[in-house]
């Protein structure tokens, strides 16, 4: 990259790159022996050499510095070079202080925009990162949009985490890579880090209760249009700081965070009511025009952080139908949360195989798995299956979908085993058998948990690895009764 700063200048989102120690080529002229070979082809033959360069290799091959084929040089195509955020600002195209409030609306609106396209399978370089204000944050003067710009990097990291976390996601669904910029940990300017300027959740909710107060005390101060612009910025602001703490509370659950979770959540409800009502109060995308918004967003800026790849046009979610997106994004989170009353896993197999049924996005389908097991289902079928793989003798840790799956065990058909004063749970060797057995059962219904979140058409091939397991452990029902010595199928049948 050491050729292409002119298109981007670091900006502080992009870490440093170090040295590239110097390579020595020997290369080889083999003009004349090419054109000697290619006399014996005739015109639209190829040669074909199996063994270093196939057909597969020919079709996947992709010319580099070609426009047409490599998604980096977009950017030569006779369009005029991107503006970073210096070059905007000194050239007055960007400003950074006085922003007018149906200006701030346009920007926070075309940003939503931008992550509902980022959700739905784009990069974040194409998308949310298009928005030049969030390349320094910390280099804008107005405070609102200073501290929407912190509170989208916190946003995005929180939404990351909870997605990689509960690892439902296939590369059509979501492209969880950063390019470059500090998730969570806020650029600074230069390539250099600052360790004072970083912000902590506390502090980044904190900014934007500020800033809710500010614009109130301004809406109020207001009887005519412009009171209507202030109350619309300022349901924006607060959707921001409750939609944020409502991930966190998902991402980290515990008993006490149900009722602020659904709280913030119903806040969010009623403050999107507020935001779609007030859209068109903003300042609009200019027709025809691949930028979300006129000012603060370059669609090419990060156009040579792309891997060399075919083109993919990135078409950014028109602001009325990412508004309704987020809309019924927080109606499903909420509707998720009710997998928290559901103890029996059989109720919570059918909660979960009728909300796949709806085409939940993503973020829905992740915060689902995270609020059913701790830390994710994914997490708990690893982890399960290192615990069968200890040598004897080490004391295996007990884990919570233990119990739930001996619950609704017992509440389906009540083996023997499972039983309290039956013969068969009263012996040691039955129930090592029936604990072994369990923790055996972990793994594959807690992947089939998983599979659930995934999307549909990519279910049925997942559900089909699991068959061999179920094959198992249905043969493994029936064990060496100890009392009797002869196998008893109906000991947890």
């Amino acid at each position: 990259m050491g050729e292409n700063y002119d298109y981007y200048d670091g900006d502080g989102a992009m870490d440093s790159l170090p040295a590239s120690p110097e390579v020595t080529y020997n290369w080889v002229d083999i003009t004349s022996d090419f054109f000697n070979y290619i006399q014996d082809l005739k015109l639209g033959e190829l040669l074909h050499d199996g063994h270093l360069f196939g057909l597969f290799e020919a079709m996947s091959a992709i010319e580099m510095m070609d426009p047409k084929m490599d998604a980096g040089m977009l950017c030569n195509r006779g369009n005029p070079k991107p503006l970073n955020f210096q070059q905007a600002v000194a050239c007055g195209k960007l400003k950074i202080d006085e922003l007018e409030p149906h200006e701030l609306i346009g920007i926070i609106d075309a940003t939503m925009a931008c992550i509902v396209s980022w959700l739905e399978g784009h990069s974040l370089a194409q998308t949310v990162f298009t928005n030049l204000y969030l390349h320094q944050p910390h280099s804008v003067i107005n405070k609102t949009l200073k501290a929407y710009c912190i509170a989208v990097y916190k946003l995005l990291d929180c939404i990351r985490e909870c997605i990689n976390k509960a690892q439902v996601f296939e590369e059509e669904d979501f492209l969880p890579m950063g390019y470059g910029y500090r998730l969570g940990s806020n650029p600074q300017s230069g390539n250099t880090y600052d360790a004072s300027l970083e912000v902590s959740e506390q502090k980044c909710v904190a900014l934007l209760r500020e800033q809710e107060e500010e614009l109130n005390k301004k809406a109020k101060s207001f009887d005519d249009e412009t009171n209507n612009l202030w109350t619309a910025l300022a349901a924006r602001i607060r959707f921001t700081r409750m939609f944020y703490q409502a991930l966190l509370l998902i991402t980290k659950r515990d008993s006490q965070s149900s009722a602020d979770c659904v709280a913030l959540l119903n806040g969010c409800s009623e403050m999107m009511k507020v935001i779609i009502k007030t859209s068109g109060k903003g300042t609009q995308p200019v027709e025809n025009s691949d930028s979300p918004n006129p000012m603060g967003f370059e669609p090419m800026i990060n156009q040579r952080l792309l891997p060399p790849t075919f083109p993919r046009y990135t078409r950014i979610k028109p602001r009325h139908e990412a508004l309704q997106y987020f809309d019924e994004l927080v109606a499903r989170l909420r509707h998720a949360w009710k997998i928290t009353s559901c103890t029996n896993f059989h109720v919570a197999l059918d909660f979960f195989m009728e909300f796949s049924r709806q085409r939940a996005c993503i973020l829905s389908r992740s915060a689902l798995q995270l609020l059913y097991l701790s830390p994710s289902p994914a997490t708990t079928a690893s982890l399960a299956q290192s615990a069968i793989n200890m040598p004897p003798g080490q004391t295996r840790p007990a884990h919570p979908f233990v119990e739930i799956l001996r619950e609704s065990i017992r509440s389906f058909v009540n083996p023997p085993a499972l039983t309290p004063k039956s013969p068969a749970a009263s012996s040691p060797q039955a129930r090592e058998f029936v604990e072994n057995f369990l923790l055996r059962c972990v793994r594959p219904f807690a992947v089939l948990v998983q599979v659930c979140g995934y999307n549909r058409a990519r279910q049925r091939d997942k559900l089909a690895l699991l068959l061999d397991e179920f094959a198992a452990l249905q043969e493994e029902v029936g064990f060496e009764h100890p009392s009797r010595g002869k196998r008893d199928k109906n000991c947890l049948k």
